[in-house]
């Protein structure tokens, strides 16, 4: 999935949730202001109602979230997944993400990923870049994406993306938009069952 498709994916879910908040306001209006329903009536209307709605906007939250971490891990596998093909080459690489976890410094990480770089340590560069992208030290990850440009794009993409998950104006506006306030007839004492 393109950044574009994941983006176009984000704003249908959303699109969609903030269709489901005008359809239950249009038709909690519509019970309020019905004249045949008693004060009851309107209360059980306005509950059975939200019990319909509150459901589909948890799943388009559950799928926003799934959507966001499997767009992640998919970037993730672009940029460090190496694919050990053989137990030595999975040796090698836990071992090279055994000794980058180890590295405490910018300083010395660059240190290290020049020396992988170097020596075209591929399975150390990418686990010294999973390191320092990270504990965002920025200037190793702008080396690594110099000296590996074909990865410099999921990089980038792969930055965007946890900005996005991080990000507490979007979680807070994709928290409102999954969330179905109860109306006044159900508010105090009811529990969704």
């Amino acid at each position: 999935m393109s950044l574009d498709q994941f983006t176009a994916t984000i704003t249908s879910l959303r699109d969609k949730a903030s269709a489901t908040h005008t359809a239950f306001s249009n038709r909690v209006t519509q019970i309020r202001n019905d004249p045949n329903l008693s004060p009851a009536g309107k209360q059980a209307a306005i509950r059975d109602l939200y019990d319909q709605h509150a459901p589909g906007l948890e799943q388009l939250a559950a799928e926003e979230k799934r959507t966001v971490a499997g767009k992640q891990n998919e970037l993730r596998r672009a940029v460090f997944g190496l694919a050990p093909t053989d137990s030595n080459e999975i040796m090698k690489f836990r071992d090279a993400q055994d000794r980058a976890d180890t590295i405490e410094d910018e300083r010395t990480a660059q240190t290290v990923l020049e020396r992988a770089i170097l020596s075209s340590d591929t399975t150390l560069a990418a686990a010294v870049l999973e390191r320092a992208q990270s504990l965002a030290w920025g200037d190793v990850v702008a080396t690594y994406s110099a000296a590996y440009p074909d990865k410099a794009t999921y990089l980038g993409e792969l930055e965007e993306i946890n900005s996005f998950a991080d990000n507490i104006q979007q979680n807070f506006i994709g928290g409102l938009t999954y969330h179905l306030a109860m109306p006044s007839e159900i508010a105090t004492g009811y529990a969704r069952t």
